[in-house]
């Protein structure tokens, strides 16, 4: 019997050094808007579900706020662990959301009111070698097969250096959080 193919959370795992170094971190005003709609003051705790290698997490440790993270990648928590070493009040738990021993289970509990959303765009620009290593931590393009996947990159490659060797890469973070009911 053949395994089952590996689902997004084990290929992002798979890739995780490479990720944290070519994946762009959040904007500043993400975490700004955050700090103003929640009316943030440190230390405030913070439960982060799919930490990652701790981009945005860090950003929130450096403001002094006690952030516990669930990540269900070894490797990614690993890596976030030791990004965050700086702040002894982050804590990074090994777990899916869904198996992690939470008291109060969020979703269900109905304590929480005005679900906020909103987007943070920016523009990233990449050299063909830069983009094509960004493209690599992308699961679509991680489970292709080996000669595939090469032969993509390297067509994405060839384009990108015919027209200037320099692509814009639009990004967005999206912001999704909710106030506790009082």
């Amino acid at each position: 019997m053949s395994a089952a193919p590996p689902g997004r959370a084990e290929i992002f795992d798979g890739l995780a050094e490479l990720y944290d170094e070519v994946r762009p971190s959040y904007p500043a005003s993400l975490v700004d808007e955050i700090h103003e709609r929640a009316r943030l003051l440190a230390p405030a705790a913070i439960l982060e579900v799919g930490c990652g290698t701790g981009k945005a997490t860090r950003l929130f440790a450096a403001r002094g706020h006690r952030i516990t993270a669930v990540e269900p990648g070894p490797r990614m928590a690993t890596l976030a662990a030791k990004h965050c070493r700086a702040w002894p009040a982050v804590q990074i738990e090994i777990a899916r959301f869904e198996d992690w021993p939470l008291e109060e289970r969020i979703e269900a509990s109905g304590c929480f009111r005005d679900r906020v959303e909103s987007v943070h765009p920016w523009t990233d620009r990449r050299s063909a070698d830069a983009y094509t290593r960004l493209l690599r931590t992308h699961s679509d393009h991680a489970s292709l097969p080996e000669a595939t996947r090469e032969a993509l990159l390297a067509e994405v490659r060839r384009a990108i250096e015919a027209h200037g060797g320099e692509i814009a890469v639009e990004q967005e973070a999206r912001l999704f959080f909710a106030f506790r009911r009082d």
